[in-house]
């Protein structure tokens, strides 16, 4: 597993990101992380995302993934392909594991792919990003182009001071956001333009956590009225998370 990991992190580096010129089409595979729980119906869950990636004429691959035992109809599921994963892994080991995810399915092999994450799955999906830029033990090199996150606590949140194991590890006082605080637009071996929404009535993360991050206020959106998994059916939200899967400066 070492070596087959080693082998295609120089495989992936050997490509230059120089060479990738942008593309704002809807070809590249979107890739869809869900958030923390006990176990999701992707297609559920994503639904309302799913449908309108479709009906905005996305044509490249939609994947779900998945990392809990009790998640359903997602395309990938990170306990199948990893053994180090369980339902208890913490945001930045899943982000890690993710990584490795992305580059032997796509970076590997020359592909660029659009992320999107809500909740605890945008920390995985920064997780996976920065580990890998800082080329860190147990990342692999990533081709994201476009990464957008909504209703994530990129600062924490303090409701995970009252839950214990991964949703702990969402706490404001976990080190691990003093690690992530440390590069506040992480970037991939190609350029990555991030997207964050928020909403300043989500009950579960403030909107102070949702939107921090270090970009421009026409990646950042502010909602108002919608709730923690409320924006993931909101029309308004989906559309402006979907515009920003697609294109670069906003």
């Amino acid at each position: 597993m070492i070596k087959k990991t080693l082998a295609l992190a120089i495989l992936t580096l050997c490509v230059s990101a120089t060479t990738h010129a942008r593309t704002d089409d809807k070809t590249k595979p979107v890739i869809l992380v869900h958030g923390w729980g006990t176990g999701y119906d992707c297609g559920s869950y994503f639904g309302t995302i799913i449908s309108e990636l479709k009906a905005q004429g996305f044509t490249g691959p939609i994947v779900t993934v998945g990392y809990y035992k009790n998640d359903s109809n997602c395309t990938v599921n990170l306990q199948d392909m990893d053994s180090s994963v369980s339902d208890d892994t913490p945001w930045r080991a899943l982000g890690a594991s993710f990584s490795r995810y992305i580059n032997q399915t796509y970076t590997s092999t020359g592909q660029v792919v659009d992320i999107l994450g809500h909740s605890m799955g945008g920390l995985i999906m920064r997780s996976a990003i920065q580990g890998s830029q800082e080329q860190a033990a147990g990342y692999a090199p990533m081709m994201v182009e476009d990464a957008v996150t909504m209703g994530t606590p990129h600062v924490g949140t303090n409701l995970s001071s009252f839950c214990g194991g991964q949703c702990y590890a969402m706490a404001r006082t976990n080190p691990d956001f003093k690690w992530t605080a440390s590069n506040g637009n992480p970037q991939s071996l190609v350029a990555t333009d991030w997207t964050v929404i928020g909403s300043s009535t989500d009950e579960l993360v403030a909107i102070s956590s949702a939107l921090s991050m270090d970009i421009d206020s026409n990646h950042s959106k502010r909602y108002f009225g919608l709730g923690h998994l409320g924006m993931l059916k909101s029309s308004a939200a989906v559309s402006r998370a979907i515009d920003g899967v697609q294109y670069g400066a906003q």
